[in-house]
């Protein structure tokens, strides 16, 4: 998944590149992996628009800090976990729309367990 999920980012990377509207909207319960949260920083950074809705663990901000102006997101705690987790990649008008029950987290995104970073 998270192979995917980097090359939808990188499609998106490589159209703000381009000049063209890039946009990735997130709508998860957690986004914890650091891999991809670097992946949304580089695409924030390369002009792509990000909206995300958090409702739990949040760990990004640091690292998305100074690429706010591209950057939307509300984090909502709530006593209720919503099942589906949404994920809209502009892809120069033609949506690229996923649903999914796996958050953005190491233990969701790896089919087996390896250290992730060197």
């Amino acid at each position: 998944m998270r192979r995917a999920l980097n090359a939808l980012i990188s499609r998106e990377i490589k159209h703000a590149k381009a000049g063209k509207e890039a946009k990735i909207i997130l709508k998860v319960n957690s986004l914890s992996d650091a891999l991809l949260i670097q992946k949304l920083s580089e695409a924030a950074k390369a002009g792509v628009e990000i909206h995300m809705i958090v409702r739990g663990i949040f760990a990004p901000l640091r690292t998305l800090k100074k690429t706010k102006e591209r950057v939307t997101a509300i984090s909502i705690v709530d006593e209720y976990l919503e099942h589906a987790r949404v994920m809209i990649f502009h892809n120069l008008g033609k949506e690229k729309i996923y649903i999914s029950s796996a958050d953005w987290m190491v233990r969701n995104l790896i089919t087996a367990w390896k250290r992730p970073f060197r």
